[in-house]
């Protein structure tokens, strides 16, 4: 069996639009793959302005890229609410991933929230942008070692 399973993964290079993304880390992890099947997954916050079905592209510490779509989960969702202006979406990776990084002594680092990111591209640049918005010009992004921005609330430095 390959490690992970190759039908996994994604290049990701080429999955997000080309204009830059947006890097959330997860807000809450759920990992307990002797459930059954879903039951590890990280819950993310992402604005209601990005629609579901649009492209995300997950990345799991250990466990490689994840081309997906944005789906709704609702407002409310094991225990977290997202904030104002948000919706969470719940994203998985394969329980047999999961297993094989527990049985590999990496299960302390798959339940790490700051392990589980999620990148979306990123909205177009607005004029007027309003205390509290999420600010999208490029002074208000940080950027990290792989060049993705991550989002900071404009107004709120």
């Amino acid at each position: 069996m390959a490690w992970p399973p190759p039908d996994t993964f994604c290049e990701g290079s080429h999955y997000l639009p080309l204009g830059g993304s947006v890097t959330v880390q997860a807000l809450k992890v759920v990992v307990e793959p002797f459930s059954g099947r879903h039951h590890v997954y990280g819950i993310f916050a992402l604005p209601e302005t990005y629609r579901p079905g649009e492209a995300v592209l997950l990345s799991v510490a250990g466990a490689g890229r994840y081309c997906d779509t944005a789906e709704f989960a609702g407002y409310a969702l094991d225990g977290v609410s997202a904030p104002a202006g948000h919706y969470l979406m719940r994203d998985h990776i394969r329980t047999r991933t999961a297993l094989g990084l527990l049985l590999f002594g990496a299960g302390a680092e798959l339940r790490q929230p700051r392990n589980w990111v999620l990148r979306y591209a990123a909205p177009p640049v607005l004029n007027g942008t309003k205390k509290g918005a999420i600010c999208t010009a490029p002074s208000c992004h940080s950027a990290d070692a792989t060049g993705a921005r991550t989002a900071t609330a404009a107004g709120t430095d």
